[in-house]
């Protein structure tokens, strides 16, 4: 067993992590593997257990002193995620011997780039426009379309480092210019000067800016 003063240890199981849970309050369904993946990877995350599923932390040999551990832990992992998957679905999946064997079985039979929604998203994005909408609800629909999208691309790691490139490092320079063209034409004055401002402004400052000049209108 792991003590109290080893909870960074990804092996570490509290008195509070029991076979019952679920990662995710969504179960995973034939349509929303994607934001699934999302939601059980954070959770996995926030728990310090990514390294089990990605491979980072392989089953040590019979004789290892974590070995046990490594097995009860894995186990633990395996349960949650056949918890987190629909009932009509969880019996396909209940055979993996190991919650590496059963990311990998999820993977490859939900994981496949979907083209028909990603050019939806794509579609959205390229043909939304502000119209009569507030500055606010432009907003959140443009970055709804934004989180879809993130959805749909797993992570990306470097071969050599293993570390992982998010989707904003990916995405995160076309969203102030998507933002921008489509506003109404009544922005035009605040969304010349944003183009003025230094390469370093953010959608975050931009939409401050732009609420501002709404509430001046």
């Amino acid at each position: 067993i792991i003590p109290d003063g080893d909870r960074a240890d990804p092996l570490y199981l509290s008195g509070s992590d029991h076979p019952n849970a679920s990662l995710v309050s969504e179960l995973l369904t034939t349509r929303n593997y994607f934001t699934w993946r999302r939601g059980v990877r954070l959770a996995l995350g926030a728990k310090n257990k990514l390294g089990m599923i990605d491979g980072d932390l392989p089953k040590p040999e019979q004789n290892h002193p974590t070995f046990s551990q490594w097995v009860r832990t894995d186990y633990m992992i395996i349960s949650w995620l056949l918890n987190s998957i629909s009932k009509d679905l969880v019996g396909g999946f209940s055979g993996c011997n190991s919650s590496r064997e059963l990311w990998l079985t999820l993977e490859a039979h939900y994981g496949l780039m979907n083209n028909n929604l990603l050019y939806q998203v794509q579609f959205d994005l390229y043909n939304l426009r502000q119209e009569e909408k507030s500055v606010a609800e432009y907003y959140t629909k443009i970055n709804a379309l934004w989180k879809d999208l993130e959805t749909l691309y797993p992570e990306i790691k470097c071969r050599n480092c293993r570390s992982v490139v998010g989707t904003d490092e990916i995405f995160g320079c076309t969203k102030l210019p998507q933002f921008l063209i489509g506003l109404h034409h009544k922005y035009d004055g605040v969304k010349n000067q944003i183009l003025a401002m230094d390469e370093g402004i953010t959608v975050a400052k931009a939409y401050s800016m732009l609420l501002n000049v709404e509430q001046q209108m």
